[in-house]
C-alpha cells in the first residue's frame, strides 16, 4: 500500500467507533464521522525512503521533527533493521536512514519527497 486517501480516517473509525447509527440528527455520530471523514480525505498514507539525516537517530526524534517541521506522521518502518516487515512506533529503535523506508500520513506523496530532500539539505534534525 503506497497510497490511500482517507484511509487513515476509515482505519480510526472503524476501530473506535465499531459503527454509526443511521438516521441521526445534525449533531449525531454519524454526521461527525462524515466530517472527519471528509477532512481525512486530505491525507494519504505514503511508503518513502527515510532521509539521510535519520541515520542514528530515534523512531522518536526522526517522527517529531518531521511533524513539526512539515506536518507529516510517521507511523512506521520496513528496511534491513526490520528484515523487511512494517514495524509500527518503534520509539526506541535508531534508525538507517537511506536504507530504509518510512510509512507516512501526509497530504502529498511528492510534497512529501520534497520536504525530507529539504531536511536532509538543511543538516536534518540539526538545524
Amino acid at each position: 500500500l503506497t497510497t490511500c486517501h482517507g484511509g487513515s480516517t476509515l482505519i480510526a473509525h472503524l476501530l473506535a467507533d465499531g459503527f454509526v447509527a443511521a438516521g441521526a440528527g445534525p449533531g449525531s455520530a454519524e454526521n461527525q464521522w462524515r466530517r472527519e471523514y471528509h477532512r481525512g480525505l486530505d491525507f494519504e498514507i505514503c511508503k518513502v525512503p527515510l532521509p539521510a539525516g535519520a541515520t542514528g537517530r530515534t523512531f522518536a526524534e526522526v517522527a517529531l521533527a518531521i511533524r513539526r517541521r512539515f506536518n507529516a506522521i510517521l507511523i512506521a518502518i520496513s528496511g534491513p533493521l526490520t528484515n523487511g516487515r512494517p514495524v509500527v512506533a518503534p520509539w526506541r529503535m535508531r534508525l538507517a536512514g537511506g536504507s530504509m523506508d518510512g510509512f507516512f500520513i501526509a497530504t502529498s506523496r511528492s510534497a512529501l519527497e520534497r520536504y525530507l530532500r529539504y531536511f536532509d539539505e538543511m543538516g536534518g534534525m540539526d538545524n
